[in-house]
């Protein structure tokens, strides 16, 4: 069924392009907010967009900021990153794919890492697909005329500090309402295998590796360096391996550190940590 407009108006055609998408889950979100620890929630956010700007200014040093530009939005306990890929076919198309996939992945690991030394564990999936991420727009914004002022000048300054009457006051433009809008396979399957993963980490499917726009990726060097294959409910995944990551920020053994978490990190389920040991423990070191 077809939805029609209540007024006469030409909607955008919206075209999904190929995305690469990361979709994370705060664990013990919910158990922050009842303990009123939003400080923590605030600083959490400030380093992952710390950690997400250094791989945006690297990409601007290098003159790389119109091809590799990451993009990041929250909602709740959730994070999406996601990253268009270019699907003209080519070599150049083609270099250009490893380059995103193994920026972005290193993105999400160092994410994830940045959660971990927070005491906040992240769990999450990535994945290769169509999406789309733009706004829905109201009516084309018009000229409003409401004449003078009607609310009292008392009324407005009990309110304490509110912003000043603008003097263009009587012809002010009203903008539209811009409702954001981001959906598409690529988010969709990454939401619904995050919540089938029953460990702290972010994993990828196989078929995102063997997609043709990033199939370069497990060809290369992060095949065996920074993504650890695993058995998820008998389907092969592959796990960031943020675990050099760890230990580079740390300069402590990762069991060391997931030991300590397992006792000190409130609003956590503890067969969640310990299962994150089970496979970090044989994880490929540096």
């Amino acid at each position: 069924m077809i939805i029609q407009r209540r007024w006469n108006r030409q909607s955008t055609k919206l075209e999904l392009k190929m995305h690469i998408v990361a979709f994370l889950d705060i664990l013990g979100f919910k158990n922050i907010l009842q303990e009123r620890r939003y400080n923590d929630i605030n600083v959490l956010f400030e380093e992952i967009a710390d950690t997400i700007y250094q791989y945006k200014r690297r990409s601007f040093l290098s003159a790389w900021e119109n091809i590799f530009y990451p993009k990041v939005i929250n909602f709740s306990d959730s994070i999406i990153i996601y990253q268009p890929l270019f699907e003209k076919k080519g070599t150049w198309s083609f270099q250009i794919n490893h380059n995103i996939f193994e920026s972005f992945q290193f993105i999400v690991r160092d994410v994830v890492a940045t959660s971990l030394l927070a005491g906040i564990p992240i769990r999450g999936a990535i994945n290769v697909g169509e999406f789309f991420a733009g706004e829905a727009l109201s009516v084309v914004p018009d000229k409003v005329y409401r004449g003078p002022r009607m609310i009292p000048t008392y009324f407005i300054e009990d309110l304490g500090d509110p912003p000043p009457i603008p003097e263009d006051y009587e012809n002010k433009i009203l903008d539209a309402v811009r409702l954001p809008m981001h959906f598409g396979d690529a988010l969709t399957d990454a939401y619904l295998m995050e919540g089938k993963i029953n460990s702290i980490g972010v994993f990828l499917p196989e078929s995102a590796l063997k997609n043709p726009l990033c199939n370069s990726a497990i060809q290369h060097r992060i095949a065996l360096r920074d993504i650890i294959k695993l058995d998820v409910e008998g389907k092969s995944m592959y796990a960031l391996n943020w675990c050099n990551r760890m230990d580079y920020e740390t300069y402590l053994k990762l069991e060391d550190y997931i030991k300590n978490q397992i006792n000190v990190s409130e609003g956590t389920v503890k067969a969640k940590w310990i299962s994150l040991y089970e496979f970090t423990k044989t994880a490929p070191k540096k």
